[in-house]
């Protein structure tokens, strides 16, 4: 222990005597831009007045209190400088003291002989253009051809850039004039002093329009705006097979006296009557998004519905008189026939091609670089429930073509391309029904919603029917149900053109017709688990 003593009574003794070189002959060399030291390199000496210790007991090893002094370290390597001393220091990069903003600063040692903060100094900053000031201490003011693209996103300072560091914030690739702003983010992703802004491009669109892109402005895909690059590219009323012309067909019909007979139908491009725009659905559905939403149907797309009738031509209001095959990739992922669904079991047919009364919008769209996933909420509703729940079921599917791919099952888009299935593989119709999935329905016994005790589905009615109100779909003995709102997703690469197809068609039949509802397309900035659930 007497060795001990010693030894601290050397240590004394040396930081009263020695005294330290200047800050600046201490640290020659330079940090990087926004990095700096202390004077005198403080960073690389551990400060015993900071620390509590004494900064030598670690060196000492003691055999039997022997003290072993080939252990000792250099005595004045311990210390930095005179206590009280000041000096200049600066810790930017070489060449930019004294230029622009930047400046040095003054150091002091403390009573332990550390240099103490750099206290003044000023370092080069990020650039702001065309502001006379040179604050990267560069030698000149920032212009577009001199400022630096920190951050790697294509834009700088100088061409609108808000974001470069992680300092202003949490990922600077994302944040640019070019970006998407996401919803309820709290940033101001496209750097136009809004923060999560919301953009409808949905309005004063008229119910009748034919023209594939106002039906998809009102789904919410917008064409690009000023300046950027992304968004809405082409849009097109198609038959689900992709092509323009219906397939010749035959129809059954009636004469005026009622007699069955069969009515040629003569081939021609979509039914005008199976999609429009429409500002509500009944009393109750409005826009999630802007002022209007966009409907397809396998029979007429109105609001309300109206009931089924006898057209001029001898058929049903309900038939479309239009045919056409499936979507060739799809059906063919799919073993050539239409998928079952899981929650029926092996009951129903769930049809074959032809098609009848088909419809498809289909768009191609540039997804912005900060997005890597979508969504589209969706509401499907149809006549043939609850009647024909696992026996029939007319079809609606959401196709994807992206070139996004993940090794996470989770993450993978399906295989097929449909994200209009549920997590079990129930496509979206009426055989949603035992999933649990069509919730809006009459609630009561079979005796009062005028169900076949066979076809009940009143448990998993939790909506209860109150959202069909005024829609056609529910009224007088016309209890029918819909699936309420759902949310369908998708994943995506960033800047890739992605097309996007959404069909609907009857199964096996002309009649008792479904619709689908589409608004609020929205991208999102991370990837998802594709297909659709209920919306939260």
């Amino acid at each position: 222990m007497q060795a001990r003593r010693l030894f601290f009574a050397m240590v004394v003794i040396a930081l009263a005597v020695f005294s330290c070189s200047s800050p600046e002959e201490d640290d020659p060399g330079t940090d990087d831009l926004g990095g700096a030291d202390t004077a005198g390199n403080a960073d690389d000496i551990q400060n015993p007045d900071e620390t509590g210790d004494d900064g030598a007991t670690d060196a000492l090893e003691s055999d039997g209190d022997q003290l072993q002094t080939e252990e000792l370290p250099d005595v004045e390597s311990l210390i930095q400088c005179e206590p009280g001393k000041t000096d200049e220091c600066y810790h930017g990069p070489s060449g930019t003291r004294d230029r622009g903003i930047c400046k040095a600063g003054l150091a002091t040692c403390g009573a332990s002989g550390y240099w103490g903060p750099c206290e003044g100094e000023v370092l080069p900053q990020p650039e702001i253009c065309h502001n006379d000031i040179d604050e990267n201490c560069d030698g000149e003011d920032g212009t577009e051809d001199n400022t630096d693209d920190y951050d790697g996103d294509g834009y700088t300072y100088c061409t609108g850039d808000c974001c470069e560091f992680t300092s202003e914030c949490t990922n600077p690739t994302l944040v640019n004039p070019g970006a998407y702003d996401f919803p309820d983010n709290q940033i101001d992703d496209n750097c136009n002093d809004q923060v999560d802004e919301v953009v409808s491009c949905d309005t004063g669109l008229a119910e009748d329009s034919t023209d594939p892109v106002e039906m998809a402005r009102s789904i919410g895909i917008c064409p690009p705006e000023e300046g950027k690059d992304y968004g809405l590219v082409t849009a097109e009323m198609l038959f689900p097979d992709g092509t323009t012309t219906s397939q010749a067909a035959q129809v059954p019909g009636a004469d005026s006296q009622g007699n069955a007979i069969t009515v040629d139908c003569t081939p021609g491009p979509p039914n005008p009557d199976s999609y429009a725009i429409l500002p509500k659905f009944g009393s109750v559905l409005v826009p999630h998004e802007g002022e209007r939403f966009f409907m397809m149907s396998s029979g007429i797309a109105d609001d309300p519905i109206p009931p089924a009738a006898m057209s001029d031509q001898n058929i049903s209001t309900e038939t479309m008189c239009t045919r056409s095959n499936a979507p060739t990739d799809w059906y063919a992922a799919n073993g050539s026939k239409f998928p079952s669904s899981p929650s029926c079991g092996a009951a129903g047919d769930p049809g074959k091609e032809p098609l009848n009364d088909p419809v498809m919008l289909q768009v191609k769209v540039k997804v912005p670089l900060n997005a890597r996933s979508f969504s589209v909420d969706i509401y499907f509703s149809s006549r043939e429930f609850p009647e024909y729940v696992c026996e029939y079921n007319d079809f609606f599917v959401a196709l994807l073509d992206s070139t996004y791919t993940s090794s996470d099952p989770n993450l993978q888009n399906p295989t097929d391309k449909n994200l209009a299935m549920d997590e079990a593989g129930n496509p979206v119709g009426i055989n949603l029904a035992p999933a649990g999935l069509f919730r809006v329905c009459c609630q009561g016994g079979a005796l009062q919603c005028g169900y076949d005790p066979l076809h009940n589905y009143a448990q998993f009615c939790t909506l209860g029917p109150d959202e069909l109100t005024g829609t056609g779909l529910y009224d007088g003995d016309d209890k029918n149900g819909a699936t309420g709102w759902l949310v369908t997703k998708g994943n995506v690469v960033p800047g890739e053109e992605i097309t996007l197809r959404f069909a609907i068609w009857d199964a096996l039949d002309h009649v008792l017709d479904s619709e689908v509802i589409l608004d609020n397309f929205r991208w999102y900035p991370v990837e998802v688990k594709p297909g659709t659930s209920i919306q939260q």
